[in-house]
């Protein structure tokens, strides 16, 4: 590793952050907490010149330490683990002691999605280890989980089993160890807070939210479909993000399958392909395997498999409408926050309907009501769903009220905020950290 890079981002002002971060190669790790970092780390870099070290995930085949410059050189990304790999904590910690001046360290974790327990498990201690380095950790929960048998099918458990009901001990267990291990835990959406809120203090926890970045580019949804192989005049209805059980895209095809379609054709589009996460998993190797079967029978069902960054703008534009049918909310949507960056209208599942709470009362403003976006795992609803994608006024409603949640999640909004709350650094404060004192902390 380059020893001036080390020397340069070894400084007491230089956050430490620990995240996937995008890769532009294909096959590279590239989901939702990779995109999250990179889309307010790098206006914070080059806005407020503070400079970052990302600790990132690799490729398997890649077994050395890759390092990358970003923002103009004020971030630092190295990859350095492997979230399927038992090692991944320890490579991280190793390191971690090359920064020994750095006292901030920002840890992004999202509980149940790798598929892997011992991650959940081993997490307490990877951050009691940090925190014994005279650190300060600032926890991202990007999923809160109150009960994992809403999680059964994607870790495939059995509901109410031993095994969940102690999983559910385990979760309050880890829960007021974050408390006590961070200095602040970060959430995305209030709704987390307030499922948060009732394990530990409201006062620990800070909510930010997604923002979004609008499409300003002038492709149109015909050279889209062009791009894309798609009939001119067929319909889109797309799905985008892995193919996974919480995700709800097993009732999706399946339903789908079963309706028979007259006059307008409407193309269920799969924007996504196998979980890297589960892929290895036999059970799940088996769900997909399903999802494909059915797939390859029905010509107006397409799974694309991986969708590069530079193709995601030709699957927003070409569709009519995003679908989420996911069984509960783990976190909060970069899916919708794509919907809403396009002002692609969008339908989401009853289960994932809170994290528009603090919208639903708005839609009157808008000609809209709850029912017109949430929908049941019914095939009455899906029916319903289809027919609407098809009446361009209630289109140019819901296109509406994505041009609104834009400026409810403005990027520069949020980028200023977030320095602002939680990745300044300033000087001349000190804090006690288990007796041991800093002359630099974080606003």
């Amino acid at each position: 590793m380059d020893k001036k890079l080390l020397k340069k981002f070894n400084q007491t002002n230089v956050n430490l952050v620990v995240s996937g971060y995008p890769q532009e190669k294909k096959g590279g790790k590239n989901y939702g907490i990779a995109w999250y970092t990179k889309q307010i780390l790098e206006p914070i870099a080059k806005k407020y010149n503070q400079k970052f070290v990302v600790l990132g995930e690799k490729n398997s085949d890649y077994r050395g330490i890759k390092s990358e410059l970003k923002a103009g050189r004020r971030i630092l990304v190295l990859r350095v683990f492997n979230q399927k790999k038992i090692s991944l904590y320890p490579e991280i910690l190793k390191i971690l002691n090359l920064f020994p001046l750095i006292k901030n360290v920002y840890v992004h974790s999202e509980f149940g999605m790798s598929g892997n327990l011992w991650h959940f498990g081993l997490i307490i201690p990877f951050l009691t280890l940090i925190r014994l380095k005279g650190k300060k950790v600032y926890f991202f929960a990007h999923n809160i989980i109150d009960n994992v048998n809403m999680l059964s099918g994607h870790l495939n458990l059995v509901k109410n089993s031993f095994k969940s009901q102690f999983l559910n001990l385990a979760l309050r267990f880890y829960y007021k160890s974050l408390s006590f291990l961070s200095t602040k835990i970060i959430v995305l959406d209030q709704t987390l807070k307030k499922r948060l809120s009732s394990f530990i203090s409201k006062r620990k926890i800070i909510t930010t939210i997604l923002p979004v970045s609008p499409y300003d580019g002038h492709l149109t949804k015909e050279e889209a479909k062009e791009k894309l192989g798609i009939d001119q005049k067929e319909k889109v209805l797309l799905y985008f993000g892995f193919l996974t059980w919480y995700k709800g895209v097993d009732w999706l095809i399946e339903t789908f399958n079963q309706i028979k379609q007259t006059k307008v054709k409407i193309r269920l589009v799969l924007a996504g392909g196998p979980s890297y996460t589960l892929a290895n998993q036999p059970y799940y190797q088996n769900f997909y395997r399903q999802l494909v079967t059915i797939a390859k029978q029905n010509p107006l069902i397409t799974i694309t498999g991986f969708v590069a960054d530079k193709d995601l703008v030709y699957y927003f534009r070409a569709s009519e409408a995003l679908i989420m049918p996911y069984r509960g909310l783990m976190g909060a949507s970069g899916v919708l926050t794509q919907a809403i960056n396009f002002q692609l209208p969008f339908f989401i599942s009853k289960p994932m309907g809170i994290c528009l709470d603090n919208y639903w009362e708005k839609l009157i403003n808008f000609n809209l009501k709850k029912t017109d976006l949430n929908f049941d795992h019914t095939t009455k609803d899906l029916k319903r769903i289809l027919n609407l994608i098809k009446d361009e006024k209630y289109l140019a409603k819901v296109k509406r009220l994505t041009q609104f949640l834009q400026g409810e999640r403005d990027l520069e909004k949020v980028v200023q905020n977030d320095y602002k709350n939680f990745y300044q650094i300033k000087q001349n404060q000190k804090c006690s950290l288990w007796g041991r004192k800093m002359n630099w902390q974080t606003a």
